[in-house]
């Protein structure tokens, strides 16, 4: 089953929560969310799909210095 997967960090190096979402790049459509973990920042989303998706990363606490983010990624 192809993942996408990887790590936010904050700029000191150190794991942070996030809500993170992927969407299939062809149409938009939402392929599902999670949040990383605070501790080591790691996430991971499972799905059938093949394409080509957009991982996009939502810094959910005000006043932090970690800024959205999007990533343009082929699940492996």
């Amino acid at each position: 089953m192809p993942a996408a997967s990887g790590t936010i960090l904050d700029i000191n190096g150190n794991g942070v929560a996030r809500t993170v979402r992927v969407y299939r790049r062809d149409s938009g459509a939402l392929l599902g969310s999670t949040t990383s973990s605070a501790l080591t920042g790691a996430y991971s989303f499972s799905d059938a799909y093949t394409g080509e998706v957009n991982v996009v990363m939502l810094d959910d606490s005000a006043g932090t210095t970690e800024n959205d983010q999007i990533l343009r990624t082929i699940p492996v």
